[in-house]
C-alpha cells in the first residue's frame, strides 16, 4: 500500500506520530495480520483503523468496515482504500455502538491495540457483542504486561496497566463472550510483549 494521506487536523498527535512510525513496519503489520487470519470471518469490522495500517491484511476475500472516531484519520482511511470497493469507512467511537450498525451483518470485530484506549471496555465489548451477526467472533489485541506501563503509556491515553489477564477475564464473566484462545504472541528481550485474545 502507498504511504497513508497527509493528517491535516488530528485529536491525538502523539497517537499519530505512533502510528506514521508503524506504518513503517511493513512486516510487522503483515505479521500480525496473518496472525489474526484464520479466526475471521467474511465481513470484518475494524475498530480504531487509524491510518489503515492494518486493514489491507484484513482484505483477502474479506469486506472491511474500517472505523475510526477521528475525522482526519477517516477521511485518511477514505483516501487509502478508494481502490478497494469491499471497503467501507465509517465513524465509530466506543462504547457506544448504535444498534443500526447491525443491519451490516458484520461477523468479526477487530480490535488491534485499542481497547486499553477505550475506558469503558467492557461496555465496549458488549456493545459489540449486540451487533454482530453469527458466528460472531470478537479478535483483540492488547498490550500484555502490567509493570511495563509507563510514560508512553499515559501519554497515549493508556487506561489500564496491561490488558491482556483483565481482558481474559472480562470475557470469561460477561453473558455472550466465550474466550476460544488467549496467548501470548511476542516477547521481547526488555520483557516486552502484547496479547492476543479471541472471543466467539
Amino acid at each position: 500500500m502507498n504511504q497513508a494521506p497527509s493528517i491535516k487536523t488530528v485529536a491525538d498527535p502523539i497517537g499519530e506520530t505512533t502510528l506514521r512510525i508503524m506504518s513503517e513496519a511493513a512486516r510487522y503489520n503483515r505479521w500480525i495480520g496473518q496472525l489474526i487470519q484464520p479466526y475471521l470471518g467474511t465481513r470484518i469490522l475494524e475498530v480504531g483503523a487509524g491510518i489503515a495500517n492494518m486493514t489491507q491484511w484484513l482484505l483477502p476475500g474479506k469486506y472491511v468496515v474500517a472505523s475510526d472516531p477521528d475525522p482526519a484519520y477517516l477521511a485518511v482511511l477514505r483516501e487509502a482504500m478508494r481502490a478497494h470497493p469491499n471497503v467501507a469507512v465509517r465513524s465509530l467511537k466506543l462504547p457506544r455502538v448504535a444498534p443500526a450498525w447491525a443491519t451490516e451483518k458484520l461477523d468479526t470485530a477487530v480490535l488491534l491495540n485499542i481497547l486499553e484506549h477505550v475506558e469503558e471496555d467492557v461496555e465496549s465489548l458488549e456493545n459489540l457483542g449486540k451487533i454482530l451477526a453469527p458466528p460472531a467472533r470478537v479478535v483483540i489485541f492488547v498490550p500484555a504486561i502490567p509493570r511495563l506501563y509507563g510514560s508512553l503509556d499515559r501519554a497515549l491515553g493508556h487506561y489500564r496497566p496491561g490488558q491482556f489477564e483483565p481482558t481474559q477475564q472480562r470475557g470469561e464473566v460477561n453473558p455472550g463472550f466465550h474466550p476460544l484462545g488467549c496467548g501470548y504472541v511476542a516477547q521481547t528481550t526488555s520483557g516486552g510483549g502484547s496479547g492476543s485474545t479471541l472471543f466467539g
